[in-house]
């Protein structure tokens, strides 16, 4: 039933398409029998690490700042790793 759901969903939404209500088209894909939360529980699901808890501002304004060519966030813990690209 949530795959016939989310069919007539993406049916109705290619016909307002047609329509020119919207700029995009939607198609099925392998989360098509997938319920909204369900989705958002699996996809959205940013787990942050248990840290110290700290109060107050730990930054402290630099007087003289030289700042690095080029910073990769990713080593540095602040970007999540890619949920899916297909």
């Amino acid at each position: 039933m949530v795959w016939e759901k989310n069919l007539k969903k993406i049916e109705m939404h290619n016909l307002e398409h047609s329509m020119g209500k919207h700029t995009y088209r939607l198609g099925m894909n392998h989360f098509g029998d997938m319920t909204n939360e369900e989705f958002r529980q699996i996809m959205n699901g940013y787990k942050r690490k248990a840290e110290k808890k700290v109060r107050g501002s730990l930054f402290l304004e630099p007087n003289f700042l030289e700042a690095p060519r080029a910073i990769d966030w990713r080593e540095k813990g602040y970007v999540t790793p890619v949920k899916d690209q297909r």
